[in-house]
């Protein structure tokens, strides 16, 4: 997987960049992840400052999390729990739409 990381307001750092990829890696094992873009931040003028957003690329729908908290690494972490509830619901919604087309073919009942 292709790590890309942007900042603002704060600096890019070896430390940062691991646990971003720490926060990403197991998600490797649930879904055949090509490439992700991570956006990490501080807002001066909000009370939780510190935010994440990631954007996966993956076969099939695109997958995208954010999140913000009083830390950083409170809000890569609340990103990479948002990402893998999305990752374990994907078969449950695709097989929901499955049976949502089914009953529109055979028509109401």
């Amino acid at each position: 997987m292709k790590l890309s990381l942007r900042t603002f307001q704060i600096r890019e750092t070896v430390k940062l960049r691991a646990d971003v990829e720490k926060q990403l890696a197991p998600l490797q094992e649930l879904a055949r992840i090509t490439a992700a873009y991570a956006l990490v931040g501080k807002y001066q003028d909000r009370n939780r400052p510190f935010c994440a957003t990631v954007h996966l690329e993956a076969p099939g729908p695109e997958i995208r999390a954010a999140g913000v908290d009083h830390t950083l690494a409170a809000a890569i972490k609340k990103v990479g729990e948002e990402l893998r509830q999305q990752i374990l619901l994907r078969p449950v919604h695709r097989q929901a739409q499955r049976k949502t087309r089914v009953k529109r073919r055979r028509g109401p009942s």
